[in-house]
Order: C-alpha cells, then structure tokens, then sequence
C-alpha cells in the first residue's frame, strides 16, 4: 500500500508545478518566479500507432523506461496519440506491454488509457512535464515512408471535429499536464483548403478550429499550454505572426506555435547531391557555351554590318570574305528581335514556376504554393509580351540576318541556364535553408515557438548541423528530439529507429554524443 501512496504524492506534487507555466513575449516561463522554462522534450511515440501505447514497453518495464529518459536530461516528453485511442480505449496487444513488470504498479486491464494512466504516473512522478499532441484521428504510422499521407485534416470520415474536441477534453480530465499540442502537421487535403482567420467553419478554418478546443480545453483547465501547429505540415508560421491567435489562449498567456523539421524537409534536398554536383555545374558550363555561342553571332553580325557601310575598308572586308553586303539593321528590328528571343528565358521560368506552384499545392500547401503565383503571373506576361514579338518578326525578317536571331536566342538561352545554376549554387548554401525556415516568421515573435519535432540518424551530417545551429543558437528555441524510442513498429512488424536515442533493445544509447550535446 506505501509504494501507491508515494506514487499518488509525487503526482501530486509534480502537478503543483505544471500550472506555473505561462508565456512572456517569446519565451515559456515560470508565472510565480518569471524565470524561463526551456523546453528540453523527447518524443515517446508509439500510442498514436494501432498497439496504442509508447514503444519501448514490449521490452522494458514503465520505471526502466522512465528512468531512462530522465537520464537524458530532457525535462518533458511529447506523447503523440491518436483520438482512436482514445474514443474506443482499445484492449492493448499483450506483446506490445510485456515488458510491464508488477513493480510499475500499473493496472492489470490493460487497455490503453491504463497503460497511458500508468506512464503518464511515472513521468510525473520523476518531474518530467507531459505534453499530448493529437497526431492522427485512426491509429496507424504517419509521415516520413508512411502508407498513407492523408491525415492532415482535424476532420476526416469516421473522426469529427467534435470527436477530435471531445479527445483533448477526456485527455484534460483524466491528467494534468503541460500543454497540448492540438494537431499534428495539418495541410490542404482531399479538396479542402486550410485557412487561418479565413472563416468561421471549424472543419477547415485552423484559427476557428484551434479556438474552439482552447475553450473546451479551458473549461475543463486553465493550466496547459496551447500548442498551434503552424501550416503545411507544421511549417508556415507567416499567417500567425499576422493574426495571432486562440486570442483568448493569447491573452491568457498560454499560447504556444509549434514548428517541425528535418533535414529532408527542405524541397530541393531529396537529390540535393545531384543538383549540387551534377546538375548546377553543367547547367553553368551549359550556360558559358550558350553565350560564347550568342557573343560570336553577334560578333560576325558586327562585322557583315560594318562591310555593309561604304567605304573602302567596308568593301575590301567584303571582297576578302566573298560575300554580298547587306542593309543595316534598324534598331526597331533589333529590339523586336531580342523582346521577341526572350520568349525562351520567360517560358523556361514561367515552367518552373508553376511546376512548384503545382508541386506545393498537391503536397496540401497552398501557402507555399501563393508565394509562387508572383512569378507564375509575371513570367505569364513577359510570355505574352514577348510572344507578341516574336509573332512580329517575321514582318522584318528580310532587314535581318539569320545569325543576329540565332545570337539573341543562345543570349536569352544562356541567361536562363545561368540563372538556373545560380539558383543551384544558392540552394547548396546555408542561407538557402536559413531563408526556408523564415517561413517559421521567428523576427520580433510575441508568440513562443516549439520545434516538436527535429532529429536525425546522422549527427554529423552538416545540414543537421545546421538545423541544430538555427535552433539552438540562432533563436534559442524550445524543442522535442524525434526520437526516444529504438524501435518503430511498422507494417505490423518491428524496425529499427534510425533517429532514436535509445537502440533496439532500449539497453544502451544509439546516439551517446547526440543526446549529450542536445541535452546538456
């Protein structure tokens, strides 16, 4: 009987410090001392998938696992969950929790909301802060190398708005924890188009939506955060920084924006090799023959131009070249030719363009997607213009030479392949990745933003180097390391986790020097 009755007042007493933890500006703070909580967070997945519990417990028992994570240094953990879980608290699989030993005191049930009721103790009892992210609405892998990628909506078939509602507020009266991180990377999905402030329809406006769970949240406790996850995929905090809100949750000070990252989050990086060793150097070398090739046709219209002019030196070029003079080009004619050649820059941009318009927009980002459409636009009407011209340049073509046209197209041709290797040179760059993750709208924040989500397999690869740098350095942002666990259960079977901190076994660290510098 002791061993419960020192459990139930360290949960007690682990409570009574979650409430103190409010917002000041851009940063999470003590409301009692006014000094700064970093958030130092793990995630602890696995109760999100169809077992319905954290991984880990088929091997080791609540307490080891605990224990474990307590020895990392992080001071909370992010549990992701799914609203199946919750709603139906199915019966858990018996090898998913074999490793639970008699000493966790846990309940012998065993459904899902037991073994969380369970965990959720241990945690607390070890003063590490719990925050619940809702991630999916049914219980499967989503993400990176998921089956499907359709769950970025708060309401789906089968899981209403009210279902996902009625999830958060079950989760707020059975614990009392830090925050809740309302929804996992929402997008645009099956036709539907997420808008922040937009309207006041709660199935695809996120600020309506995001709203309407703070109050019930609220009524039920005022203590958590409330964590908001930004747009496409938990990236784009631009439409936020505008019009913050839950306003409510703003001015209660509990309002949190919460971002994602990876090293692969970044469009250009899946052949980030290739572009950067192949494609960049040849589009450059491609681009200096296009304009060796326009300067030497320009050169040799110079030269028929000038034998054309009278005079002695004019017609003994021409007698030593054996050719007949021609009239000299207007200037009209030569500006109607190079408008009109133009069309091969603006029509290789204006491909582009809406190729990542298009791209951006199926991916369920239609705010990336509208940062596009300027130069959709632009380049459709230096198309048209441009068009026009070269629709006109057969009217002159008897005042011009074959080789003038052919020089102005290989000069519009080798700009467009310079500006597309300089763009491949700029992408290879830090500032690149820096001006991606300004969709996260981090200057002169009044919101504090949580990066829930960043890890890797690979420490020393520069571009986690660089992600790491950002976070930590740059801006000083909370976060939650992807991931704890060692293995992943996927396609019904278990995997290896590349990013975990622990290995197969949870025995020992996968990633000792990672976790200490995160850490530490």
């Amino acid at each position: 009987m002791l061993p419960q009755i020192l459990a139930v007042l360290a949960i007690i007493s682990a409570q009574s410090c979650l409430a103190s933890l409010v917002t000041q500006g851009p940063w999470i703070v003590n409301s009692t001392t006014g000094v700064r909580v970093r958030l130092r967070c793990v995630n602890w997945y696995g109760a999100h998938q169809e077992l319905f519990v954290v991984g880990g417990l088929e091997l080791r028992s609540v307490s080891e696992l605990t224990n474990s994570i307590k020895s990392t240094g992080a001071n909370c953990v992010r549990i992701p969950y799914s609203i199946e879980m919750v709603k139906y608290n199915p019966v858990v699989p018996a090898h998913a929790i074999a490793g639970i030993s008699q000493a966790d005191l846990c309940n012998a049930t065993a459904r899902a909301l037991d073994v969380m009721d369970c965990v959720v103790r241990h945690l607390q009892a070890r003063g590490i802060l719990i925050i619940l992210n809702n991630h999916n609405s049914w219980g499967t892998w989503v993400g990176a190398n998921a089956e499907k990628h359709d769950q970025g909506l708060w309401d789906l078939p089968g899981y209403s708005v009210e279902d996902w509602i009625q999830s958060l507020e079950a989760l707020a009266r059975r614990y009392r924890v830090a925050g809740f991180d309302l929804r996992n990377e929402i997008h645009d999905q099956d036709g539907k188009r997420i808008t922040w402030g937009e309207s006041q329809d709660l199935r695809t406006d996120w600020l309506a939506a995001s709203t309407a769970a703070y109050e019930r949240i609220r009524s039920i406790d005022p203590e958590p955060l409330a964590i908001v996850g930004g747009l496409c995929w938990n990236t784009d905090l631009r439409a936020m920084a505008k019009r913050v809100g839950p306003l409510r949750a703003f001015n209660d000070k509990k309002l949190v924006y919460t971002v994602h990252v990876y090293t692969f989050s970044f469009w250009w990086t899946e052949n980030d090799d290739m572009v950067t060793r192949i494609l960049t150097p040849a589009l450059a070398a491609a681009s200096v023959v296009a304009l060796a090739a326009s300067a030497a046709c320009f050169a040799l219209t110079h030269a028929r131009q000038t034998a054309a002019n009278p005079g002695k030196h004019s017609y003994k070029q021409l007698e030593q070249q054996k050719q007949e003079p021609l009239a000299p080009i207007p200037a009209f004619a030569m500006i109607l030719a190079i408008l009109g050649t133009s069309l091969v820059f603006h029509a290789g941009w204006l491909a582009l363009s809406a190729s990542f318009s298009d791209v951006s927009r199926a991916a369920g980002c239609s705010t990336v997607a509208a940062d596009a459409q300027w130069l959709v636009v632009a380049s459709a009407v230096l198309v048209s213009i441009s068009g026009l011209c070269l629709l006109c340049l057969p009217c002159v073509l008897h005042r011009l030479t074959c080789v003038f046209v052919l020089g102005c197209t290989c000069l519009w041709l080798g700009l467009l392949l310079l500006s597309l290797s300089l763009t491949g040179f700029y992408l290879s760059t830090d500032t690149a990745y820096h001006d991606s993750l300004g969709l996260w709208a981090l200057q002169d924040r009044a919101v504090p933003v949580w990066v829930s989500e960043f890890g890797t397999g690979r420490p020393s690869e520069w571009k986690f180097r660089l992600i790491w740098d950002f976070i930590r350095n740059k801006y000083d942002l909370d976060f939650a390391y992807w991931a704890f666990n060692g293995r992943a259960w996927k396609y019904n079977e278990w995997g290896s986790e590349p990013f975990g901190l622990m290995d197969d076994e949870y025995s020992t660290w996968r990633l000792p020097g990672l976790m200490k510098d995160v850490f530490s």
